[in-house]
């Protein structure tokens, strides 16, 4: 499946367009939750990644839940609820609260530039279960992007990244 679609052009062009309003995430505090890290790991030389969650059922019902950036120019965004293998470096990751109740669905986009832009995005939908911790990464090269839902789980209380589910 190609993740350069009409529709997600579409979708792109209205993130795009609104992609300087603010991050509108309220983090649940009740209910079934689970932790998820939301990670980026473009190698590009300035790189932003932003999640927009669906809120709606029109095309541009999206609303921006978490931007990333460039570790190299941004060490300020941390944010971390101690999910295990957390080696990233500064805005390259963030971990929020999620609601287990219901299926997240959202859009990781992706931004590189060296001389020229280069855009990637993909649709992801998962139904996190509630007192897990998941691991949601973008990775993107060149004009190809994809999302790895990895789910932290323990054996004998050690952690390992089991691999859920893949996007493109």
């Amino acid at each position: 499946m190609s993740n350069f679609k009409l529709t997600p052009v579409l979708i792109l062009f209205g993130l795009m367009l609104t992609g300087c309003a603010s991050v509108n995430y309220v983090e649940p505090t009740e209910g079934p939750l689970s932790n998820v890290r939301f990670v980026t790991a473009q190698k590009g030389f300035f790189t932003l990644s932003m999640v927009h969650q669906k809120t709606g059922d029109g095309y541009f019902d999206y609303a921006t839940i978490l931007r990333l950036r460039d570790p190299k120019l941004s060490e300020d965004s941390i944010r971390n609820l101690n999910i295990p293998f957390n080696d990233y470096a500064g805005g390259a990751s963030k971990e929020l609260r999620i609601s287990a109740q219901k299926k997240f669905e959202g859009i990781f986009y992706g931004e590189e530039t060296l001389v020229l832009p280069l855009i990637c995005q993909v649709e992801f939908s998962y139904l996190f279960k509630e007192n897990h911790e998941y691991e949601v990464k973008f990775d993107m090269k060149g004009l190809s992007c994809h999302v790895t839902i990895n789910e932290i789980v323990y054996e004998a209380d050690v952690p390992k990244l089991v691999q859920r589910q893949v996007f493109e």
